[in-house]
Order: C-alpha cells, then structure tokens, then sequence
C-alpha cells in the first residue's frame, strides 16, 4: 500500500513538474511558437502545391524555396518548443488549410496569381509577428528565433512581390 502511495505520488509530481515547465513559458512567447509553427506547416504544404501545380517556372521555383526555407524553420521551432516544454500543432491552423484549399483550386497561371497574392500578404503577417516577437516577447531563445527567421521572411516576401509583379497579381 505504501508502495502503490508513494509511486502515485512519484507520478503526480513528475506531472505536476511537466505542467509547470509548460506554463512557465510567457503566454505572448507560447503564441509566437505555436502560430510559427503553424505557419511554417502551411508553407511547407502550399509549396510542395506550387512545386506541381505552379504554371511558371518562377512560382514552382519559390514552392521549393517555401519548402526548403520552412522545414529548416519548423526544425528549430520544434526544437526550441520542445526544450521549453511547449506542445505544438502538427499542421496548418483551420484558417490556413481553408486558404490552401481554395488557393489550391485554381489552374495554369490563376494558381500563379492567388499563390502570389497569398504569400504577400502571409509573408507581410509573418513580418509583423516577429517584430511583435522581439518587442514583447520575454523570453530571449524565442525572440532569437524571431529575429533570425525575419530576415528569412523579407527575402520571401521580395520574391513573391516579383512573381506578383511577373504574373500580374499587383
């Protein structure tokens, strides 16, 4: 009986010490990892789209470009949530599938214009949140990882403003 008592309490601890380790992480720096998470999970899926259905050369180009950028970012997130004792989703947010279904519904070089309008418009998103992430964030590994990948999110949103430029999406 004390045996039995005294392994619950071993495994009431050891959660308890689970969930401590998760809350302790700032509410502002959780959201940025989830919502970087989620964002890196819709690049990788929308590029491996623009990778096949892309009508340009150019826009099946920046699909790789998204795929490679944005699995090396999702790496890092994972790792660092991970460390911190955050849990993260495993795919795009519900928002983000809907706008890679009805992106993903159009053909030739439509796919190319809504694909380059989408990825303006995320990557200026994207931008904003990392720069939300360096001024409000308390904790300096997320905001580290912020300020790295921002440059990354400057250098996507040049190349999807030029593919908006080639294909007429402006």
């Amino acid at each position: 009986m004390i045996a039995r008592l005294l392994l619950l309490t071993t495994a009431l601890m050891l959660a308890l010490s689970s969930l401590a380790s998760a809350n302790s992480v700032p509410r502002w720096d959780r959201h940025f990892l989830i919502e970087t998470a989620e964002g890196a999970h819709f690049e990788i899926k929308m590029g491996k789209i623009a990778e096949t259905k892309g009508h340009s050369r150019e826009a099946r180009a920046a699909g790789r470009v998204m795929v490679r950028d944005h699995s090396g970012e999702l790496h890092a997130v994972q790792a660092l949530a991970k460390s911190l004792g955050v849990k993260l989703p495993t795919g795009p947010s519900i928002m983000q599938e809907h706008e890679i279904g009805a992106t993903s519904q159009h053909t030739g070089s439509a796919f190319d214009r809504a694909y380059a309008r989408l990825e303006v418009s995320d990557h200026i998103m994207d931008i904003q949140s990392a720069d939300g992430e360096a001024r409000e964030g308390s904790l300096m590994a997320p905001r580290a990882l912020a300020d790295k990948y921002r440059l990354m999110y400057q250098r996507h949103l040049a190349i999807f403003r030029a593919l908006a430029g080639d294909v007429h999406a402006n």
